[in-house]
């Protein structure tokens, strides 16, 4: 059906649900699910899903017996937030696949199943996973890579995680094994990222003048980079910029 026709239906849809409730919203003020929702229910069933969100491949798990799983926190879908090609898609079902750097989408297909696919990498822009915010960053020198955000500035803090996938080492069943997540902490510093690991190298990535002072903050707050928190990350992060901003 050429996309004239499909508006022309959903125009068609949208008069034919308004006409019907016009008594009840007469009654009532506190109707369950909108019009448009229900237009776009019954849309979606005749012709599909939004194909600008509903975009990739179908998702395989390729090591189905392997033990653990490739997935950032818990093996389940959570319930986040997807920004593709500058438009976006709130309450999706989404897990980020770090082993394979994949975000995989869960969704109902018009004809009432459950498919999951594999969303086209270029495609997204940002999205947000457990509280994690994760932004696709292309720096000088590297292919472009999901970072979660963790701090914003004129120096800023970025996470990159990954899972390694081995082979299990034993006789079980599990011939592969899926090792703990692990992250890379990166300083952005005029849009070039810098990693760090702990105090010494990430005294020596900022101005010399402030980093005497960003010590006795770190020593003051109980600060040690290899276990801190991102709550810990963000206000040190704060204190690095106004110092930056003061001098």
């Amino acid at each position: 059906m050429k996309f004239s026709k499909k508006i022309t239906v959903l125009a068609i849809c949208v008069t034919s649900y308004y006409i019907q409730l016009q008594p009840v919203i007469a009654q009532t003020d506190n109707i369950p699910l909108s019009t448009v929702e229900k237009c776009k229910l019954h849309y979606d069933q005749l012709y599909g899903a939004d194909y600008n969100l509903i975009n990739g491949i179908k998702y395989l798990n390729l090591y189905p017996f392997s033990k653990g799983h490739p997935f950032l926190d818990d093996d389940k879908f959570y319930k986040g937030n997807l920004m593709i090609n500058n438009e976006l898609y709130q309450g999706v079902e989404i897990k980020y696949d770090i082993h394979n750097q994949q975000v995989i989408l869960q969704y109902h297909h018009f004809s009432g199943s459950l498919d999951r696919i594999i969303l086209i990498k270029e495609f997204i822009n940002e999205f947000e996973i457990n509280g994690k915010l994760f932004r696709q960053y292309s720096f000088p020198g590297t292919n472009p890579r999901f970072y979660q955000v963790v701090t914003h500035g004129e120096i800023y803090c970025l996470y990159y995680w990954t899972k390694e996938l081995k082979l299990s080492g034993n006789s079980s069943d599990n011939l592969y094994k899926y090792m703990p997540e692990k992250k890379e902490s990166y300083l952005v510093i005029n849009q070039q990222p810098f990693l760090f690991r702990g105090r010494i190298s990430f005294l020596k990535l900022l101005p010399e003048a402030i980093r005497e002072e960003i010590k006795q903050f770190m020593k003051s707050n109980k600060i040690r980079l290899i276990s801190a928190n991102e709550y810990q990350i963000q206000q040190l992060l704060l204190y690095c910029n106004e110092l930056i901003r003061s001098k």
